[in-house]
């Protein structure tokens, strides 16, 4: 019922935050540019790990990739700082290690 949505969110979130990290990677984003960047981009990012962990039993794996994708657009956003990061990576493999136990039906 709520696979086609969660197909199609993925895929906008999956493009905007790559699109992001692009950006990042390339050295476009600069400190004046960020914050604009980061008003449109944090909510698509949490939105992504909200959505990722809601319709996690739906897809799972598609839900982890997500969640992975919104933790490290975050963690980039602000990527000044530490924690952010290590939310990132533990966000990443919490979702990861759900989605293989709701894929063997635990």
């Amino acid at each position: 019922m709520y696979k086609a949505p969660t197909v199609i969110g993925g895929v906008f979130a999956a493009v905007a935050l790559g699109w992001l990290l692009v950006n990042t990677v390339l050295g476009e984003v600069c400190y004046q540019r960020q914050g604009e960047m980061s008003s449109f981009y944090a909510p698509v990012a949490i939105a992504a790990i909200g959505g990722g962990f809601l319709f996690m039993r739906k897809a799972p794996m598609l839900c982890a990739l997500l969640v992975t994708t919104g933790s490290a657009a975050l963690g980039i956003l602000l990527f000044w700082l530490v924690i952010p990061e290590l939310a990132a990576i533990g966000l990443s493999v919490y979702a990861y290690h759900r989605a293989g136990r709701l894929q063997a039906g635990e």
